[in-house]
């Protein structure tokens, strides 16, 4: 589909971050355990160590970040009663 007016190049724009979301989420979390693997199999190396914790505080700053804009964007669409397509949700369970 070709965007022909502003809107539609907007609603494109927030159709690929909606899609992109879980994969952001991925992201940070395997950022964290990266960090992890590096922090535990370095125990010898402080610079190694340093750089594990760094990975694993910067993917939680990062979670935390993202955890709260979707909050904040789910309490504004029930505020002003927006359709909530574009925000990831949990499947409602039975």
């Amino acid at each position: 589909m070709t965007p022909t007016n502003f809107e539609d190049i907007i609603n494109l724009f927030i159709g690929l971050i909606a899609k992109s979301m879980g994969l952001l989420f991925a992201a940070a979390f395997a950022a964290f355990f990266y960090g992890i693997v590096v922090f535990i199999f370095n125990t010898d190396d402080d610079k190694k160590r340093s750089e594990g914790k760094d990975w694993m505080k910067w993917s939680i700053v990062a979670l935390f970040v993202m955890f709260t804009l979707w909050g904040i964007v789910g309490v504004l669409v029930n505020t002003f009663n927006v359709s909530p397509l574009l925000i990831p949700q949990l499947p409602a369970s039975s």
